[in-house]
């Protein structure tokens, strides 16, 4: 059987099967990869849905709901189609596969060897601050951290004041490094599911 979406506007999209990509839109319009003056919105089954594209009435068109992603997007949109009555199975797929980290408990910490300061010097030096630099020094300092009674956590949350700046001193080059190699693993330790949500995660898993 086709599914069938319903968008704000009234707009009706019929498929054969519907695959929620979460995550943030790109603005519009999207262009071919292969021809840069080919739009395709309304293209080869590409449709941009709007947030309304989310909704109870067009997920229980389906026993079985596809979501690409399996960062807190795709898990928050699963629980609150379950909790509003969605009676099928929900499918999250993703490159990695990995999901976030449980929020957990996280204390104070101030960081020794991972900080702006040591960067800063490393450049003055002569040195380049790239993607495995950047992991080296994140790792030396969780396992400080673990020797004073901390921890990962501690670590992580320790560096959202100073990550733009990180982020800044590396090239064009080793920030996609950075992307391919460590995102998804950053962005899940980073934003974490809190944990009663993930105590919801565990029970439709076990169901």
């Amino acid at each position: 059987s086709k599914s069938k979406l319903t968008l704000r506007g009234g707009e009706t999209v019929t498929a054969d099967a519907t695959i929620f990509c979460t995550g943030n839109a790109l603005p519009r319009p999207i262009y071919s990869m292969d021809d840069p003056n080919k739009k395709l919105d309304g293209m080869n089954g590409y449709n941009r849905l709007d947030d309304q594209a989310w909704a109870l009435d067009n997920i229980n068109e389906s026993e079985e709901t596809v979501v690409l992603g399996t960062a807190n997007g795709a898990l928050f949109g699963a629980l609150w189609a379950v909790g509003n009555g969605y009676k099928g199975k929900f499918i999250l797929v993703s490159n990695s596969g990995n999901v976030p980290e449980i929020a957990g408990e996280s204390k104070p910490y101030t960081r020794s060897i991972f900080t702006v300061d040591a960067l800063h010097a490393k450049r003055a030096a002569g040195e380049t601050v790239t993607a495995v630099m950047l992991k080296e020094l994140f790792d030396a300092e969780v396992k400080h951290a673990k020797s004073e009674g901390f921890t990962w956590r501690d670590v992580v949350d320790s560096m959202a004041p100073d990550t733009n700046t990180i982020w800044r001193m590396m090239s064009e080059t080793e920030q996609k490094a950075f992307l391919k190699d460590y995102g998804s693993i950053w962005n899940n330790a980073r934003y974490r599911i809190p944990n009663e949500h993930w105590a919801e995660v565990q029970k439709l898993q076990a169901a």
